[in-house]
């Protein structure tokens, strides 16, 4: 199942833009209060946490992770990130990768589970927040970085000035029987 979303490929206007970061943040506020069994769950920064699949580099210092947390309630996992100051190497392509928590993998190839919302020195339109594909790991969120144009790469040659801020809702299976 995948969710076809036509936007303008012109670009977003700013409005809407800054709707999506309103709502972006009000998930993320909301999603902080959780306890009991959806309680929020800290991921300890690790680089390989995020990479690209070909191509150039996606680095992230540990004080560029301001947030990577998750909650799971039965086979629903929310995952919130957010990364200010990364970098980018030369010819990236146009996936990034976020590693679910040790333990977890998705359920299925759903399509879409979220919006990022980036920019790398110039406000950008939203990206979107995808299962893996068919070849990749089963444990990874692909980033993708336009709604409009999915194929697009992200940007190159970013130093300390790659942000990223996203909110998926991922089903899950544990792979752990202790989870």
């Amino acid at each position: 199942m995948s969710l076809l979303i036509g936007f303008d490929p012109g670009g977003i206007p700013a409005k809407i833009a800054s709707a999506l970061d309103d709502i972006i943040v009000a998930l993320q506020t909301w999603a902080g209060k959780i306890d009991g069994a959806g309680q929020w769950r800290d991921i300890p920064y690790d680089q390989a946490n995020f990479y690209t699949k070909t191509g150039g580099a996606w680095t992230i210092q540990r004080g560029d992770l301001r947030q990577h947390r998750y909650s799971v309630t039965n086979n629903t996992m929310l995952l919130s990130f957010s990364i200010v100051g990364s970098s980018t190497g030369a010819s990236m392509s146009n996936e990034l990768f976020v590693r679910l928590p040790s333990g977890y993998r998705v359920m299925s190839d759903v399509g879409f589970m979220g919006i990022v919302r980036w920019n790398a020195g110039v406000a950008a339109p939203p990206g979107l927040i995808n299962g893996p594909g068919a070849s990749d790991p089963k444990d990874v969120l692909t980033l993708l970085r336009d709604v409009a144009s999915p194929s697009t790469n992200w940007p190159s040659s970013n130093v300390n000035d790659f942000h990223l801020h996203g909110m998926a809702i991922v089903p899950v299976v544990s792979i752990d029987p202790l989870l």
